[in-house]
């Protein structure tokens, strides 16, 4: 009997001591599934915060929507707050070639006269080239424009024109016309530097549509291949993945922001 009895004694130990072993397994799994979960809720933050990024630069892409009048006033230029999406896009693209430059200043462009001609300039390429040829994210482009100086700024703002046009023995090696970058650093060189020490470079929306290649002396676009009257919209540095966009209609660009740095 007192055998038996230290045998459910152990038998019983076995059993609570299992039932700990259980206890702390489900514990462990629960601390695993926590931490998995928490991993989870970590990087769907993360990809919310891309996302809402992705999104905010996709609502300054439609240029007007983050207008604050018409565009009809004698105000043009507005600062942008330092603390939001758009001035955070913005500043981020410029310095991504410019890392040791600081921007001081932004200001968005609201010109409602010079938006209209670009507009239908826009829509006209766009229905010249058909649905299927056109390429938002090959012939629309957000590109950067030094500016030579104050006076250069209040045409480019107020004005229906403005840009500097470069001519054969001017510093123009692609063909005459206007001159756009894809990278700030580029831009950077033709920006002239102020009494207190301050650049200035555009950054514009740009209707490159079809590109070829441009050379000196250029004085217009060669017609397409197979076309006796179409021309190309646009002339650039090099036919694949172009760093340099020169345009001969200025109504082919407008000026959307207004970046001042040092």
């Amino acid at each position: 009997v007192s055998t038996q009895s230290t045998w459910e004694a152990v038998v019983s130990t076995q059993s609570t001591w299992e039932a700990v072993v259980s206890t702390q397994s489900t514990w462990e799994a629960v601390v695993s599934t926590q931490s998995t979960w928490e991993a989870v809720v970590s990087t769907q933050s993360t990809w919310e915060a891309v996302v809402s990024t992705q999104s905010t630069w996709g609502s300054v892409e439609k240029l007007r929507g983050a207008w604050m009048t018409d565009g009809r006033g004698a105000e043009k230029k507005f600062g942008i707050e330092g603390s939001t999406h758009e001035f955070h896009n913005i500043a981020q693209l410029f310095l991504d070639t410019l890392p040791s430059h600081r921007v001081t200043k932004i200001e968005r462009i609201e010109n409602a006269f010079k938006y209209d001609q670009f507009s239908t300039m826009y829509h006209n390429l766009r229905e010249r080239m058909g649905p299927a040829a056109w390429d938002k994210e090959k012939h629309i482009r957000w590109l950067f424009y030094g500016v030579s100086g104050s006076g250069q700024v209040d045409e480019l703002v107020h004005g229906l024109e403005g840009y500097e046009d470069r001519r054969s023995g001017q510093g123009a090696p692609y063909g005459d016309g206007v001159y756009f970058t894809v990278h700030a650093r580029h831009s950077d060189n033709y920006a002239s530097r102020s009494d207190d020490g301050e650049k200035q470079v555009m950054l514009c929306r740009v209707v490159v549509g079809r590109y070829t290649r441009g050379r000196t002396g250029m004085t217009e676009a060669p017609c397409i291949p197979g076309s006796h009257y179409r021309r190309y919209d646009s002339l650039v540095n090099r036919a694949d993945h172009p760093r340099i966009f020169v345009i001969q209609n200025q109504c082919q660009s407008y000026p959307g922001y207004l970046i001042t740095y040092t």
